[in-house]
């Protein structure tokens, strides 16, 4: 099984990425990151990361 993690970078933070919200259905994920992108705030990228859970459970 996976985990989506829906993260934002900004490059006036130093390009660090933080997690913004986790969900374990893809489609939800996405429609999560469309909606964000949306906000059209040029200093931030967003994207999906997708972690197994067999790694978060170790």
């Amino acid at each position: 099984m996976w985990i989506y993690n829906v993260c934002r970078a900004c490059e006036s933070r130093g390009n660090l990425y933080e997690l913004l919200e986790s969900y374990t259905d893809r489609t939800i994920a996405y429609l999560r990151l469309f909606s964000l992108m949306k906000n059209k705030d040029p200093d931030c990228h967003y994207f999906v990361e997708r972690v197994s859970d067999k790694k978060l459970r170790k």
